[in-house]
């Protein structure tokens, strides 16, 4: 692990980046109006019936954990926007401090990890998530926690730091969200090939137990069960869309996929896509004598990280496939997190092997691309948040008078509701209707333009 003067700017750089892509300001959309509702109701037990019934329904796919949470933080301190995304707010603080680890870890300069800070903050899909009461973003921290964890060496993960990341990122991957396995699973048998294990027993099945630490996985693997046996797991069956409606189909899904993935180089993704694996091939080949073995090794273990995050995806997506339902973009959030950590990895390994001047430019321009585009989405968002706060100013009723007509009814109540302060009004009640069989019943209307 480095140790460089001037460590103390790439936490900087996070910190802006989180207070930058927390736009307060943003009015609550439907989705999340779903979670709002929750905090009509009267005790806990009422609130998880309804979870319970609606996760077969508009709440398909939820393990009712992030909702709950949402509940205590609303009965406890009212409507408020703040309070229903808090723990996405805290997800990113934890995707942060993840990713800093991971570079300390990593042996990575102080260049490089702030670099690696500008990737994180310049991947748009990835933050949108950050301003939103929804499981995905706790989902991609959840993953680079677990993913800092279990990088550590197995006599570090005893310091009471590396042992809270892990504990953190497995218990709150497995009660968030259904596709933590697969992300837990996937990042505990990459770090067990790439990490460095001297000693007799480098590749023994020992060694293997110790590094999946089976305590740690075990709990982790009961929490998911306990809790999706009580919800998403009770419900099954197929949907009537077509799962490529959001994304395109063929080339368009793949340029989706590509663009999301390496959406902090903006219009440049493609070629990084086509570069990165030709650069790792390099490292066998044309860079294997003028490279150090470590800025080798660095570029395919990143390389590697990479193609993990991608095929994760291509596999969330199969299984939004195979059931009929929409593939968005969001669904591979955790996927997006890992390809952005693993780019400084990789563009350090790479200007390690290259000689110095190219070195110099692969920094300068990497530096100048990301740097452009992180620079672009703040200014932007500097402007939101100004517009914000004027809007902010406007009396209640000037401020929602159109939001009725653009957004539905249900979606302007929740904003007027958090505008306005108090409890959640108990007219949200009228929402979820459940049917006596245990199923969940239609909502109150169609979408969400039925008053109450």
């Amino acid at each position: 692990m480095t140790h460089d003067r001037g460590a103390g700017w790439p936490g900087a750089l996070a910190a802006v980046g989180l207070l930058l892509a927390a736009d307060f300001w943003r009015p609550l959309w439907g989705d999340e109006v779903l979670q709002f509702i929750f905090g009509a109701y009267d005790s806990v037990g009422d609130a998880w019936r309804v979870i319970q019934a609606s996760t077969g329904g508009v709440n398909h796919g939820q393990t009712g954990a992030y909702i709950m949470v949402d509940w205590w933080l609303l009965r406890t301190f009212g409507a408020g926007k703040f309070w229903l995304r808090l723990p996405s707010y805290l997800a990113g603080v934890l995707l942060f401090l993840s990713a800093l680890r991971l570079y300390a870890r990593w042996g990575l300069p102080v260049r490089w990890q702030a670099w690696g800070i500008l990737v994180l903050y310049a991947t748009t899909p990835l933050m949108d998530q950050l301003a939103n009461a929804r499981p995905y973003l706790p989902l991609a921290a959840a993953t680079l926690a677990t993913l800092a964890y279990y990088t550590e060496p197995v006599a570090m993960r005893r310091r009471p730091g590396v042992r809270w990341l892990g504990w953190t990122g497995m218990l709150t991957g497995a009660l968030i969200h259904p596709y933590f396995p697969l992300y837990a699973l996937g990042v505990c048998v990459y770090t067990l090939l790439v990490n460095d294990r001297p000693g007799p027993h480098r590749w023994s099945t020992r060694a293997a137990v110790a590094h999946a630490d089976l305590p740690l996985a075990g709990t982790g693997a009961i929490a998911y069960l306990a809790l999706g046996s009580a919800t998403w797991m009770r419900h099954g069956g197929r949907f009537p869309y077509d799962p490529f409606a959001n994304i395109g189909a063929g080339a368009a899904a793949v340029g989706s996929l590509v663009h999301a993935h390496g959406a902090a180089f903006g219009g440049l993704a493609p070629v990084m896509a086509a570069c990165v694996p030709l650069m790792a091939l390099a490292t066998w080949g044309v860079w294997k004598r003028r490279g150090d073995r470590e800025s080798r090794r660095r570029a395919r273990a990143a390389a590697g990280l990479m193609a993990l995050g991608l095929g994760l995806s291509v596999l969330v997506s199969w299984l939004s496939w195979r059931v009929s339902y929409v593939i968005f973009d969001r669904q591979w959030v955790a996927s997006m997190a890992m390809v952005a950590v693993a780019m400084p990895w990789f563009a350090a390994g790479i200007a390690g092997c290259a000689s110095r001047r190219l070195a110099a430019a692969w920094t300068v321009a990497l530096f100048a691309v990301v740097g452009a585009r992180a620079a672009g989405d703040a200014g932007r968002q500097v402007g939101k948040d100004l517009a914000g706060w004027r809007a902010a100013q406007l009396p209640l009723a000037a401020r929602f008078s159109a939001d009725e007509v653009s957004r539905g009814v249900w979606v302007t109540m929740a904003n007027w509701n958090c505008a306005a302060g108090g409890p959640v009004w108990p007219a949200f009640r009228k929402y979820y209707m459940v049917t006596g069989d245990d199923r969940p019943g239609r909502p109150n209307g169609v979408g969400y333009n039925r008053p109450p």
